[in-house]
């Protein structure tokens, strides 16, 4: 463990004080079960067990009392990490610098004073950092390992199945396979640009190069539809070099409710596009080989 950020993390937790010794029980059964999701499992996943703690301890204790939960809570993920999950000693102290800029969002979320169910989602991915479940690449990515089907025609035949029970069959037979799995990090927005998501491709490409288990690179979202790079060009850059180096991208179904508000929402040309009919967002996906990744990178 990088000796700074543990006396960081052990000064901090000192400064927090503690806890009644019930939700100290409490809090180490939850940081056992973010420690355990599985590779089949959306890195966002919180389980309701927690989020039924929270909104208890929010009710018994009061909000300084969750305040500190949670923050202890991402203390000790972070610690988890630093001495358990291996991150290429090139991307190190970006990944410090990650865990850090978790616990200040924490934090800042914390100071805010809203409920716990306002801030649920990027809570989620805060604690996906810490935990080590994501991998922090650069500007406004992370990426996590999952194991899914990458292939349009395998994803659309198991889409009718119960998966579940199938997963460890599918996963030795080859049909589901390690990817690094690109999100967004929203806190990061500002960088959302050109220059930084090359930055992140090449850094995932480390991370691809030092584990050959993984296949490749998946990524799954509106904003790859063709359609949007037409009438919103400024995220072509979003797919150009993926696309250009091998990836293919093919269109996964219709978009949700949430995916057509995010993509008509502060967007005049795809707003009026959708209204007049001409534009209808749907999700797509490009799966990037590992070959063609590091071909590209090299």
């Amino acid at each position: 463990m990088d000796e700074a950020f543990s006396a960081y993390i052990e000064k901090s937790r000192t400064s927090l004080g503690a806890l009644p010794q019930t939700l100290q029980e409490q809090m180490s059964g939850s940081l056992n079960s973010l420690l355990a999701k599985d590779r089949f499992e959306h890195h966002e996943t919180i389980d309701d067990a927690l989020v039924a703690l929270l909104d208890r301890t929010q009710e018994e204790f009061g909000e300084d009392v969750v305040a500190t939960f949670v923050r202890r809570l991402v203390l000790d993920l972070c610690e988890h990490q630093l001495l358990h999950v291996q991150v290429p000693q090139a991307l190190v102290d970006l990944q410090l610098h990650s865990l850090s800029s978790c616990m200040e969002s924490v934090q800042a979320m914390q100071d805010s004073k809203l409920r716990f169910d306002h801030f649920r989602k990027p809570l989620e991915k805060e604690l996906s950092l810490a935990a080590g479940r994501t991998i922090f690449v650069g500007g406004a990515w992370m990426v996590e390992r999952r194991c899914l089907a990458p292939t349009p025609l395998s994803g659309g035949v198991l889409r009718m199945l119960d998966r579940r029970p199938l997963r460890p069959l599918l996963s030795a037979v080859g049909v589901y396979r390690d990817c690094l799995v690109i999100h967004t990090l929203e806190r990061n927005l500002r960088l959302f640009k050109p220059e930084h998501h090359e930055t992140a491709l090449r850094n995932i490409a480390i991370v691809l190069d030092a584990d050959t288990s993984l296949a490749g690179i998946y990524r799954q979202s509106w904003f790859l539809d063709p359609r949007v790079v037409e009438l919103s060009p400024k995220l072509a850059f979003l797919t150009t070099i993926p696309l250009q180096n091998g990836a293919q991208l093919n269109r996964i179904g219709p978009a949700t409710p949430s995916m057509i508000k995010d993509a008509t929402t502060r967007a005049p040309a795809r707003q009026k596009a959708f209204e007049a009919g001409t534009y209808v967002p749907a999700n797509f996906a490009y799966f990037w080989a590992r070959e063609d990744v590091l071909a590209w990178a090299s």
